[in-house]
């Protein structure tokens, strides 16, 4: 086994054994929705790369006006405010998945001075919850959505998008670029 593989799998292995000590609530996605679209200081921080964020797509607002909770619109020429916000815990350098060491800073950087509550999200839920432990750590009042926007893998095919998470209940999502951080 490769050493970048190596350490990624057991920086994984100890935030899953770390992720129960933190006192972070864990959410369904419909509930996740339901407060990011009626909270102004409730907003969903996906933690997936930002590639999944680009091709995989990322919830917000569909084109038809369903699920435009997802935005706020700013008022007198101030700008739009979307509600979903992707800065990845985990990136791509020189072909290896590694942490992503300016993750907290970039939180902070775009959360600058405001008192929020974060729903961390990532594809199953995993990344969510490491990353939730992160900023609970940090002093965040954070949650995770549990099984996260696709969902956990139908057996056997390995397919996801058909068990649970956003999609699958049938939330609003998108492949439009807003809100992405690259």
């Amino acid at each position: 086994m490769k050493k970048s593989v190596l350490v990624v799998s057991l920086f994984m292995l100890v935030a899953l054994f770390a992720v129960p000590s933190f006192a972070f609530e864990v959410i369904s996605a419909s509930y996740a929705y339901e407060l990011a679209t009626t909270d102004d200081d409730t907003f969903i921080l996906d933690v997936r790369q930002g590639t999944e964020w680009k091709w995989v797509a990322h919830p917000g607002p569909d084109g038809t006006g369903y699920g435009a909770g997802l935005v706020i619109e700013g008022e007198d020429g101030e700008e739009d405010i979307w509600k979903v916000v992707n800065i990845p815990i985990m990136i791509e350098k020189k072909g290896k998945m590694t942490l992503n060491r300016s993750f907290l800073s970039d939180v902070n950087e775009h959360f600058e001075g405001q008192d929020v509550t974060l729903i961390t999200m990532c594809r199953s839920g995993f990344r969510g919850g490491v990353a939730a432990a992160m900023l609970k750590d940090a002093g965040y009042d954070v949650m995770n959505m549990k099984h996260g926007f696709e969902g956990d893998a139908e057996k056997p095919s390995g397919y996801r998008r058909t068990v649970n998470g956003w999609i699958v209940d049938g939330l609003p999502f998108t492949y439009v670029g807003a809100g992405y951080k690259d």
